[in-house]
Parts: C-alpha cells; structure tokens; sequence
C-alpha cells in the first residue's frame, strides 16, 4: 500500500498542471440523521468543513453531536450524549485517488456512571476508476478507561449510478470482521444539486442489524454529487 500511495502522489506532482486542486474549493455542510437496532435508538446532528491546501493537500474537519436512547431490558448500558469531532490532512489527485490521516476524539456522557472519551487515530487510501471508488481504512480507538483498544479496518467498494446516485458496500475486517455496511446516497434534482438523502443497513455483531437515513445539506454552488465525492469532500 505505502508503494501504491507513493505513486498517486508522484502520479499527482507530475500532472500537477492538468490536475485540479485536492478540494475545489472551500466547502461545508450540515447533516442530521437517525439510526435504529433492537436495542438502541441514535439521533445526530453534524457540520463538516473541507478546505484546500494548495495544489495537492486538503483539510478535513467535522463536529457532531449524537443523542443515544438504550432499551430499559438491552443490558448495553443507558441513554447518553455523545460530542464527538475529527480533523484530517489528505492529499488528492481528483482524477486518481486520496491518501489522508484523521485524528478523532469523543466524550460520552451517561445518564448514571462516569463518562468516557476515545481518541481515533485513523489512516485512509482510495482510488477512482471511471464509474467506481475503492477506499481503504484502518483506525485504532483507544478509551480512556480499562478497555482494551478497538482496531478496526474496513474496505469500500462505492458505484455511481449517474451523477447524482452513489450506491456504497463496506466490509469489516479486524475487531469489526465481517461487519457489513450498505448506504444508498441520492441527491435529487429538484432540490438544485444541494440537498442529498442517504438510507443505510448495517450488520454488525455489536449491534446486530441496523436501518438508518441521513438528510445532508451542501452549503455553496451546487455541484454533482460524484464531483462532491471526488472534488470537494474528504473519505
């Protein structure tokens, strides 16, 4: 992996010329989504900011807030407030792929018992083909209490069904192996290219199955959503 993302990168400084910026131009948005399970309900509000860096280099940054209710019989513990943010270097060739670090941290408060922060130390690769995203990722979490560290990696294989519909399958490997993710993500064009809905199924053996939406907002000029993918946002 180090020798293919050192080639995206000279493959980016030699076409530095033809290539456009890592991020196109400043951008943010603001999200709210919602999430059900057997045992647990979760609500969250989010804002993200992607600015460029010169030529070749974005930064990536995002704070959310997440409202989670627990079933009174789960045993997974009780309702909580999750404040959560990252903030990412990345460095991009539109036309090729991404190669970025993230850094994480979040403060989960309980309603009874002491509250817990984690920090997430996370690398990600993608590349584009014509039609496809393939992006890679490995994070680490480590807790603030006796826990052991959560490591997790994931592989992501995304298709575009037009400009404007993204269709997305992630598998888990690691301490999530053979977690599943599928998320649909469609921006019509009645909303002028500045408002996407996301519909998601998840099968993951700390939560079992999970059905979740998400409504994003694009603040700025409205652009399609596969050149927000490629041009403007950060994996």
């Amino acid at each position: 992996m180090i020798v293919i993302a050192a080639g995206l990168l000279l493959s980016a400084g030699a076409g530095a010329q033809q290539a456009a910026r890592a991020v196109s131009q400043a951008n943010f948005n603001l999200s709210a989504g919602h999430a059900e399970a057997d045992d647990l309900t979760l609500d969250e509000l989010a804002v993200e900011a992607n600015l460029p860096l010169g030529a070749y280099f974005g930064l990536g940054a995002g704070i959310r807030r997440q409202w989670v209710e627990v079933s009174a019989d789960s045993g997974a513990g009780t309702d909580a407030d999750v404040l959560g943010g990252e903030v990412g270097l990345f460095a991009r060739d539109p036309g090729r792929g991404v190669l970025g670090l993230e850094y994480g941290r979040s403060e989960r408060s309980p309603e009874t018992g002491e509250d817990l922060e984690a920090e997430t130390y996370r690398g990600v690769f993608a590349l584009y083909d014509q039609a496809f995203d393939l992006i890679l990722s490995r994070a680490d979490t480590e807790y603030d209490d006796d826990r052991p560290t959560l490591h997790t990696a994931n592989a992501e294989l995304a298709s575009y069904g037009g400009p404007n519909i993204r269709i997305a399958a992630a598998y888990g490997f690691l301490d999530v192996a053979d977690d599943l993710d599928v998320t649909l993500a469609y921006q019509p064009d009645f909303t002028g290219n500045v408002l996407a809905f996301e519909l998601g199924y998840a099968d993951t053996e700390a939560d079992g199955e999970v059905y979740s939406g998400r409504v994003v907002y694009y603040f700025g000029a409205p652009r399609s959503l596969i050149s927000r993918y490629r041009e403007q946002l950060l994996p």
